[in-house]
């Protein structure tokens, strides 16, 4: 039986609960597969004793964990994308927007633009952090601090990278799954969904923006996060090319992954994370948005023509 586009005609609003529901099935897979290969590959029985994989001190857990971010992020976020477009679009894999070759000027837009709004974005979530919420609410605030707490402890363990060859491990599974897997599912699939629903682009970018920030689970760093999410979407509709996002999104994460190397290693201080919140950084911020927004005009500029882009969000 052939299976080619037999949703196509299904409602934007349709489309979205069937993909949720892959999106459900693939992980529910990929983790099958997970917890099928711990064993024989590394000698952990994690289904007699689930609480190993907290145990740090064990010389195989981080291990474990890799393999689990990476399983995790092809089922999570780049199964369910082809599955999708396979099941319920006629176009095919044209409709991610993969085809489409990149500008070159736009791609080296965005890689100077990622740099220049790091201070802007540090600031965002400087400011971020200190939110708070009502004290009727302060259960939940806990527990949100206590996440963020987690996973940013979780975070430093996993970019821990002592060679060359780990770094290349740790770029390939923080900064180029996520960044395919999380443009090709936000971007790619849920944004171009709810612009067909919504018929409104700006509030289908916002909308995904939303989503793609939330599903990190970092709260506190949930604003950040949607601006950069909004700022892919915007290079998604003027470039009419989902590899320009692809671009920016693993940019900004192998930076990460890059100068936590370097402080590790090499003992150099550069304090990357707190540009543009230090006291006397006004001007460095003032300088980020000036560049930062010139940029985004300039990729702006670059838009293909409503035909190649906007038009194809409503087919």
């Amino acid at each position: 039986m052939n299976f080619k586009a037999i949703w196509a005609d299904r409602t934007p609003y349709r489309k979205f609960l069937i993909l949720l529901g892959l999106v459900l099935l693939s992980t529910f897979f990929s983790l099958t597969v997970f917890y099928m290969l711990v064993k024989p590959v590394f000698g952990l029985d994690l289904v007699a004793n689930p609480n190993l994989i907290n145990d740090f001190s064990h010389p195989v857990v981080l291990n474990v964990w890799r393999l689990m971010q990476i399983i995790q992020s092809i089922g999570f976020f780049i199964i369910p994308p082809f599955l999708m477009v396979y099941l319920a679009y006629r176009e095919g894999n044209s409709f991610l927007q993969l085809n489409v070759k990149p500008p070159v000027i736009s791609s080296l837009l965005i890689i100077i633009l990622i740099f220049s709004a790091i201070p802007l974005i540090n600031w965002l979530g400087y400011w971020n952090e200190r939110l708070t919420l009502p004290s009727s609410m302060a259960v939940i605030e806990e527990w949100m601090k206590n996440s963020e707490k987690q996973l940013g402890e979780l975070s430093k363990v996993l970019l821990k990278a002592d060679s060359p060859s780990v770094l290349m491990l740790n770029i390939f599974m923080i900064a180029l799954l996520p960044a395919i897997g999380e443009e090709l599912l936000f971007r790619g699939l849920i944004q171009k969904m709810f612009g067909q629903w919504t018929k409104n682009i700006h509030v289908a970018i916002i909308i995904s923006a939303v989503l793609f920030s939330a599903m990190h689970g970092q709260f506190y760093g949930f604003f950040p996060r949607m601006v950069l999410g909004v700022l892919f979407g915007y290079l998604l509709i003027w470039s009419g090319s989902l590899w320009v996002p692809i671009i920016g999104h693993f940019i900004n994460n192998a930076t990460a992954v890059i100068v936590n190397y370097i402080i590790q290693n090499y003992k150099i201080n550069i304090p990357i994370d707190s540009i543009g919140t230090r006291q006397g950084d006004v001007l460095i911020l003032i300088l980020s948005v000036v560049i930062s927004l010139s940029l985004i005009y300039l990729l702006y500029k670059q838009r293909r023509s409503s035909s190649d882009s906007v038009e194809n969000y409503y087919n």
